[in-house]
Formats: structure tokens, C-alpha cells, sequence
């Protein structure tokens, strides 16, 4: 009969005692003793993985790289776009729900606005303004409070005001306002990373008293540490130290912004950062499913240095995947650039081990002692970097079509169980309008819609026409389900295509959607209405779409969640928003904001002449929720009759 104890080893540890006490009056026999290393889920399950190696102590840069094989790479410059996985996901572009819409110009508009001052860092953070511009340095970064560790202001996380603000702000607008901050708060960031010297300029000249050199940080940044810290896994942050998974959000955005304005030195800080922090993570790989993984540490490893080596964390893995297959796509070295995307890999394959043992995003990793805790934050950021990490590495030739199939599972499982996702998990819905809100003139409101859960059925589309516009007594409902770009054509073409005719009080109503619709399926609905009055200064768009289904398994029809998170100014184009974004163009958005390469970022629907109308009838009953200001898919919780 085999016996077997699981236990975690403390660092550092050379023996292992082990008593067994034998309480029956039979004699027992033990032999055949094995320690062996072993990965346990968040539930208590021995994992399957095997070939396990951990290198548990810095390594110089070279040494590190010199561990990864070189990927092969058999089908260079695919189109992201002709990947049903990968286009379904991007969908429209704006993934991240909470952060990108819209109404991004008018945000970054007050992000510009808030107070310039001077003389404040390290000052207590005044409540009226939460965030302040520093006018007194260099480039003149917005400076805020840490939420819980640091009540002072401090020039934190530029990142965020780039990626939230102003790259999304110049893809929308090309207004020249947007892309002279980005390129002055990316500025700040290469002022603020730490040099091959040890030297960090940033630091030198704003915190005299606190400067020393660190060669070991070389490519790092200084974006949050005025406060020394000690973390959950016990390491010791010390003042202006880098990390290396927020840094790598940081460097994906320099990436982005070298693919928007092909200033080569923005690629070379990501390179820096990439080539030269990840070695001081730590080397761990294992094998499961047959497929190689790796995992990389939260913080600095260091067995002899008493860091903390055991601290896997899911979501740093595909942070630092995705800034890998970015840097690594554009790495000219081909050996290194294979190493680079390797690694990405193998990191893609640690979150599918994760996810099939613990069913979910948790935070900690399995290799982490802690992971029985089975703590949910961070989870949506998986999905996020995950998937950028996928385009750039299919992008670049790597065959992921199973690791690809992996994560198109991962994804329908997991938006139906995060708390972030799940509003977005069954349909998404943009609305646009053409033509100007001027008294007398037509105006074209055509609203996108993308099922990502193809269990929906008996689903309904309906829309509210804004004050200030009306329809004669009968409007014609175009509703168009597009073919996505393919191997012979590059563009979206027009597919089914019906306009129905009804009264115009239906479309409040709601309108039977008539096809037959699966996951990742795109349709296209636009109506003519005129306007009645001359619309001034932006304004948003008050009538929000709405699409509501039903979803049945074997007993019950099931109702989605509705999270009051998400504005409905967010998915509305709002009126006179000086944008670039057109109806023919709209589908173009996941390129531009996520992957803007330039074979990909020219994607337009290529139309065709409009069908003769059919009349359509029906006596709808609507369930008391059409008014709700957002768009939303809503389903009926009874029992299946």
C-alpha cells in the first residue's frame, strides 16, 4: 500500500525528519522512501506535471536567455483578424469595459484640466484634487496619492493616464493635443527608468538625498515606490525600486506607442526592460499536458538572499507574457526574439495548468503555499494580457492553433464567472450615428453587436430615438450579419442582409434579430431618423440600444448579471465627438487598440446595395426594463415549460 505525506519545504531547508508513530498490534514495514517535488491545486489535487527545474536565485541577463530553446516560428505575419478566437475576443476593440469607450477624448479632456501646481511632492495629498500635474518636473507628470501605503503625492503610475486616456484619445481623434501629452508622459517614463550605469535621472535630480546607483535595475522604472514596502510574500520594497509585471504593462504601452508613431526609441525601452529585469525572477519550467511551461516570480528571487521563491502569481504571468510577445516580435535578433515569444509561451501554458486545476483565475499561483486561500483579485487581467500575449505571438509565426483553442474555452468559461466580465460575457453593443445633428438634416444611427455566447436564443434588438430627432410613421430597421475577413478578402463584406419595415413605436418595442446566430457572429443595425433640433456642444446620445435572449440548458432559462459599473455614455457616440471612427471603418478598433499593425489597422465593411424592405409585424410585450440606461442582454429567469 503506498503512503503519501505533502508537505512545504521552508527555504533554505537540507533535511527532512519524518516520524511514524504504529498504533496497531501489526507489524508494518516501510520502504521504497522518495522525496520529489510536486504541484498542488488550490484544492488540495497532486498536479500532473512533470520535468520540473527552479532555479531560485538571480541570474545575470545572458545566462537566462541562454536557458529558453528557440521557438520555431512556421507561419509569419498572419492576420490577427482572420482568427475567429482571436477576433471574437478583441471584438470591437474597447475590451477592457471599464477603462475604454467613447467617451475617452472627453475624460482625457478633464485629466488635462486638473490642477498644475508646483512645490508639492512628498506634500499630504489635499481631498479636492486628487490628482495634481507637477509643473516643476521634468515633463510634468501627474502626481496622486497610493490609495493605502503613501498619503503623499508622488508622480505614480504614468502608465495608467496613457493607457486609460490619451493613447485612446489619439486613436478616436488624431486631435494633435493627445499625442503631444502621450509623447510628453512617455518622456517622464524614459526620464524615470534606470539606466545600464545603475543611474536613474529622475531620481538623481528630484531626490538627491535618496539616490544611489543600481545596476541590477537596469531597465526598470521608478513609477510608485516613495515608501518602503513589505509585501504579502515578505519581500522588502525598497525607495524607487522597479517591479517587473506592472513595469511590463509599462512596456507593452511603449510598444503600442512605437507601433503609433515609429519612434525607435520607445522600442528600445521596452527591449531594455524586457532583456534586462526578467532574469531577476527567477528560471521555472515544468511540463503538463505534454506542452512546456514557465512561470516567473512576483518578486526579485533570491534563495540566499532570504527573498521570498515560491511566490507564483497567476496574473503576473500574463503581464509579463504579454510584454514578452510584443518586445519579442520586434526583436531584430532572431535567436533572441525566438527566446523572447518561447517564454511567452510556456507562460500562456502555466495559466491553462492553472485554470484546468482550479477552474479559475485565483491569485496566487499553485506553486505558492498560500494558494489554498483561493483568493479572487486580479482575475480579469488574465483573460486581457493573455489574449495581447496571443496576438503578438501568432502574429510573429508561432503555432498556438491548440494553446489558441485552450484559452477560446478558457474565455467562455471564465466571463460567465468573473464579476468584471460577466456584463460583457454574452453580447456587446456599440452605437454610432453619420450625418449632422443639425435641425433638417438625416441623421444614420447604426449600432454593432457582437454575440459572444452562442447559447442565446429568441434574441431582440430595440432602441430608444433621442429627443431631438424623429422618424416618419414607418422606419426601415436594416439589420446586416457581416463575413469577417478571410484569406481572400482582407475586409468585412456584408453576409445576410434584411430591412424590415414596421411601425415606428416597434423599434421601442423591440424587433426579432433574423438570423441564426453563433459565438462571435457580428451584426449591424442602422435606421434613419431627422433631426428636429440643432444639437450644441457635445452631448451624449441618451438612446441606449438594448438586446435581450434567452439562454436554456436542461432545467432552467437562465437571467445574466448587470453591473451599474459600466456607463452607457461608454458604448453611445456622443454628439459632435470630432472623431475618426465611422461606420465603415468601426470594425478597425481592435486593431488600433490593441494590435495596430499596419496590415491590420486598415480593416473597413465593404457595403452593398440595400435590400427592398419587408414589412414586419409584431405584438411585442416588453418586460418593464427597455428604459435602462445602458446597453444590456437580459434574460428571463423562469422554468422551462
Amino acid at each position: 500500500e503506498d503512503l503519501f505525506w505533502l508537505v512545504y519545504a521552508p527555504a533554505k531547508a537540507e533535511i527532512c525528519v519524518l516520524e511514524i508513530q504504529n498504533t496497531s498490534e501489526e507489524t508494518i514495514t516501510l520502504s521504497g522512501f522518495d522525496f520529489s517535488v510536486k504541484v498542488v491545486s488550490g484544492y488540495g489535487e497532486i498536479m500532473d506535471v512533470s520535468d520540473i527545474v527552479d532555479i531560485n536565485e538571480p541570474l545575470d541577463p545572458e545566462a537566462f536567455w541562454d536557458l529558453f530553446p528557440v521557438l520555431d516560428l512556421p507561419f509569419p505575419d498572419q492576420k490577427i483578424q482572420q482568427n475567429k478566437i482571436l477576433r471574437q475576443f478583441f471584438d470591437f476593440g474597447f475590451i477592457n469595459t471599464q477603462e475604454f469607450g467613447f467617451d475617452a477624448a472627453d475624460e482625457t479632456d478633464k485629466i488635462m484640466n486638473v490642477p498644475v501646481r508646483s512645490g508639492m511632492l512628498g506634500k499630504t495629498e489635499e481631498k479636492d484634487n486628487p490628482y495634481i500635474i507637477a509643473e516643476d518636473i521634468k515633463f510634468n507628470p501627474y502626481m496622486k496619492r497610493h490609495s493605502t501605503y503613501s498619503s503623499r503625492y508622488y508622480p505614480r503610475r504614468m502608465h495608467d493616464y496613457l493607457e486609460r486616456y490619451f493613447i485612446p484619445a489619439v486613436i478616436l481623434t488624431d486631435d494633435p493635443k493627445y499625442l503631444n501629452r502621450m509623447e510628453e508622459l512617455l518622456s517622464f517614463l524614459q526620464y524615470s527608468q534606470w539606466q545600464e550605469d545603475g543611474s536613474n535621472a529622475f531620481v538623481k535630480e528630484v531626490y538627491p538625498d535618496e539616490y544611489a546607483l543600481h545596476p541590477d535595475w537596469f531597465g526598470g522604472f521608478d513609477y510608485l515606490f516613495d515608501w518602503e514596502w513589505k509585501d504579502g510574500y515578505g519581500y522588502l520594497w525598497n525607495l524607487h525600486e522597479s517591479d517587473h509585471h506592472v513595469s511590463s504593462s509599462i512596456a507593452g504601452i511603449f510598444v503600442m506607442a512605437y507601433q503609433m508613431t515609429g519612434n525607435d526609441e520607445y522600442l528600445k525601452t521596452a527591449y531594455d526592460f524586457v532583456y534586462n529585469q526578467f532574469s531577476r525572477y527567477g528560471f521555472h519550467k515544468g511540463v503538463y499536458q505534454g506542452q512546456t511551461y514557465y512561470w516567473t516570480e512576483y518578486n526579485p528571487t533570491g534563495l540566499f538572499l532570504d527573498n521570498p521563491i515560491n511566490d507564483a502569481t497567476d496574473n503576473i504571468q500574463t503581464l509579463t507574457a504579454s510584454a514578452l510577445a510584443k518586445v519579442g516580435y520586434f526583436t531584430e535578433d532572431p535567436q533572441l526574439k525566438a527566446k523572447f515569444l518561447e517564454l511567452a509561451k510556456g507562460m500562456l501554458w502555466y495559466m491553462v495548468r492553472e485554470y484546468d486545476y482550479d477552474g479559475f483565475f485565483y491569485y496566487d499561483g499553485a506553486e505558492n503555499p498560500i494558494n489554498p486561500r483561493r483568493s479572487v483579485s486580479h482575475d480579469s487581467v488574465c483573460l486581457r494580457y493573455a489574449f495581447t500575449a496571443l496576438a503578438y505571438l501568432y502574429k510573429a509565426g508561432a503555432d498556438i492553433d491548440l494553446l489558441l483553442k485552450r484559452f477560446d474555452e478558457i474565455d467562455k468559461d471564465f466571463s460567465q464567472k468573473s464579476a468584471t466580465l460577466t456584463p460583457m460575457g454574452d453580447v456587446r453593443i456599440y452605437k454610432l450615428y453619420e450625418g449632422e445633428p443639425v435641425e433638417g438634416k438625416t441623421v444614420e444611427f447604426t449600432s454593432f453587436i457582437m454575440i459572444k455566447n452562442g447559447e442565446l436564443e429568441d434574441l431582440m434588438f430595440s432602441d430608444i430615438i433621442p429627443p431631438g430627432f424623429k422618424s416618419k410613421d414607418y422606419i426601415n430597421l436594416r439589420f446586416s450579419k457581416l463575413n469577417p475577413p478571410n484569406g481572400n478578402n482582407p475586409n468585412y463584406t456584408i453576409g445576410e442582409d434584411l430591412v424590415l419595415c414596421m411601425k415606428k413605436n416597434q423599434l421601442a418595442k423591440g424587433v426579432r434579430i433574423p438570423f441564426k446566430l453563433e459565438r462571435g457572429d457580428v451584426i449591424r443595425v442602422s435606421y434613419e431618423v431627422t433631426c428636429t433640433k440643432t444639437i450644441e456642444g457635445l452631448k451624449p446620445n441618451s438612446g441606449v440600444p438594448r438586446v435581450t435572449g434567452k439562454k436554456m440548458d436542461d432545467k432552467w432559462i437562465k437571467e445574466v448579471s448587470v453591473t451599474t459599473k459600466v456607463k452607457a455614455q461608454m458604448f453611445n457616440m456622443p454628439f459632435n465627438a470630432d472623431m475618426t471612427m465611422t461606420s465603415e471603418n468601426f470594425l478597425s478598433m481592435a486593431a488600433k487598440t490593441n494590435f495596430p499593425f499596419e496590415d491590420e489597422i486598415n480593416v473597413v465593411i465593404v457595403d452593398q446595395q440595400q435590400p427592398r424592405c419587408i414589412p414586419y409585424r409584431e405584438s411585442a410585450i416588453t418586460d418593464g426594463t427597455w428604459h435602462m440606461l445602458k446597453p444590456l442582454v437580459v434574460k428571463v429567469n423562469r422554468k422551462c415549460m
